[in-house]
C-alpha cells in the first residue's frame, strides 16, 4: 500500500503497516524513522487476505499470519522494553529469554562461554517467568 500518494493508491498493495508495533526506528537520510510490522490487506470485494489469495492462485503454502513480526529476541531493543517483549512474546521459555540475555551480554562488552549455554539458559529461566 502507498500511504504517502493517498487516494486510490490506498486501494493497492498485499501487505500495509501494522503501525502498532515498531520493531526498529533507524536513519533516513537524516531523519529517525520507525519500521513497522506488516499486515495482510483484505480484497474489497471479496474480504479474501492477498496473500492467502495469491499463495492459493500459484498452489503455495501460504503465511503463517500468527507469527508474522512476532518480536524477536534477536531483534527486539536491548533495554527493558525489549526484555519484557520477549517475556510476554515467548513466556516461560528459558532459551529465547537466553537468547536475548546473551545480546545484551555482548552489547555490554561481555562474552558467555560457548561451552556453558545450560548456565545460561538456566539463569534467564528466572527472568523468562510471567
Amino acid at each position: 500500500v502507498r500511504y504517502d500518494k493517498g487516494g486510490s493508491e490506498m486501494d493497492f498493495g498485499m501487505f500495509g503497516l501494522r503501525t502498532n508495533y515498531s520493531f526498529a526506528k533507524f536513519d533516513y537520510f537524516g531523519d529517525e524513522v520507525s519500521a513497522y510490522c506488516l499486515e495482510p490487506m483484505a480484497d474489497k470485494s471479496t474480504g479474501a487476505l492477498m496473500p492467502t489469495a495469491v499463495a492459493n492462485a500459484y498452489g503455495g503454502p501460504g503465511l503463517d499470519y500468527s507469527k508474522l513480526c512476532l518480536p524477536s529476541p534477536m531483534k527486539v531493543p536491548l533495554d527493558e522494553e525489549g526484555l519484557m517483549a520477549v517475556r510476554k512474546t515467548f513466556p516461560g521459555d528459558a532459551q529465547e529469554m537466553a537468547t536475548f540475555m546473551r545480546r545484551m551480554i555482548r552489547h555490554m562488552g561481555g562474552r558467555v562461554p560457548s561451552d556453558d549455554d545450560s548456565g545460561l539458559v538456566k539463569f534467564a529461566s528466572t527472568f523468562a517467568a510471567a
